[in-house]
């Protein structure tokens, strides 16, 4: 039986320059949104990104560190252990 359950996650990068480089990982339970994180065809930024987060899944879990968006995701997709991504 397939259960219909979303999680989405992802990474957001807002670069004003070579050494002005911010980033957010994200995870959250539920299906990637309709616009495709896009409007006027401008995707969005951080700043955005963080509001539909909060406004739509008050539990998402956000971090810049990479290492830890890995194991939040790996735990997500059912426990998968670190030398899977190797």
């Amino acid at each position: 039986m397939k259960k219909k359950k979303y999680f989405t996650g992802g990474c957001c990068f807002d670069i004003y320059s070579e050494n002005d480089i911010q980033k957010l990982f994200f995870l959250y339970d539920g299906p990637f949104p309709q616009n495709e994180f896009v409007e006027n065809k401008t995707p969005w930024d951080i700043r955005r990104l963080r509001e539909f987060l909060k406004e739509k899944y008050p539990n998402h879990k956000t971090t810049d560190v990479g290492r830890e968006f890995r194991t939040a995701l790996y735990g997500k997709m059912g426990g998968l252990r670190d030398k899977f991504s190797s």
